[in-house]
């Protein structure tokens, strides 16, 4: 009887081992955030919050790649978001949407999450028009001009970081 170690692998076998080894370690990579949608004023939680994001991965101040827009599930009864799929050390915008709401846009960054009022996209190396959203912006609009582009996004106006409670960030809507 002929023993063999194991580390003594053919060719077909090695491949395999490595390309398991790589999707595990992608699957691994890829983070999920929970969001939680509250009425500004009351904190009561908002359902059917339209959310809408884009991850980016810059270089340079420059956009090197970028996902195309991505509508998640409205958010329930109790105001929750699940984002899934966000790579690590890519920057993450999200536009939240709510009838009877202003719109806020956030940035997701690993770390923490930024939101504002306004949002400005600008055009590689600046060359084309800015776009700019209020607040007040069509759904529509903000995904195809503004997050279906390559454009780099900015946050604008006054700036706020989300608070993080029970592994949620909160995210206050204001009418």
């Amino acid at each position: 009887m002929k023993v063999t170690s194991p580390f003594n692998l053919g060719v077909n076998n090695k491949i395999v081992v490595v390309a398991a080894l790589t999707l595990g370690l992608m699957g691994c990579a890829l983070r999920t955030i929970n969001i939680k949608t509250v009425d500004g004023r009351t904190g009561q939680p908002l359902a059917g919050v339209t959310t809408v994001w884009r991850q980016d991965r810059y270089q340079m101040f420059q956009t090197i790649v970028h996902s195309d827009p991505i509508v998640a599930l409205p958010s329930g009864q109790d105001g929750t978001i699940d984002i899934s799929g966000l790579h690590r050390n890519w920057t993450c915008t999200l536009m939240f949407s709510c009838p009877g709401y202003s719109d806020v846009y956030g940035q997701y960054s690993g770390s923490g999450m930024t939101l504002a009022s306004k949002m400005e996209c600008v055009p590689p190396l600046g060359c084309g028009d800015r776009i700019q959203f209020d607040g007040h912006a069509n759904m529509a609009d903000v995904r195809c001009r503004g997050l279906g582009s390559i454009n780099c996004l900015f946050l604008e106006g006054e700036n706020e970081l989300a608070a993080k409670t029970n592994w949620c960030f909160v995210v206050k809507m204001q009418k």
